[in-house]
């Protein structure tokens, strides 16, 4: 039903928001550079996950597009804080 597949949705969009700031600590807590990297470019990964969960949920009409428009906005602009950690 409709309804279980939203709240799978949210628990899905949950679980990926959550693992970015994750990421980027478990990173920060390596003393190897190349490990650090990899856990940046995970968060990286969590974050194009998370856009890839609002954009679905705007196609499967659970949201709007303009309800979704700042939360993608915000992810592009950690997508770019992100690149800066990478480097």
């Amino acid at each position: 039903n409709s309804s279980s597949r939203k709240r799978f949705s949210e628990a899905q969009l949950r679980r990926a928001a959550a693992s970015v700031p994750a990421q980027v600590a478990a990173g920060n807590a390596r003393f190897a550079p190349r490990e650090y990297a990899h856990h940046v470019g995970a968060a990286a990964g969590a974050v194009a996950e998370v856009e890839t969960l609002l954009l679905l949920a705007v196609r499967l009409e659970y949201v709007t597009a303009d309800a979704v428009a700042p939360s993608l906005a915000q992810a592009q602009e950690i997508t770019r804080m992100l690149r800066g950690l990478g480097r």
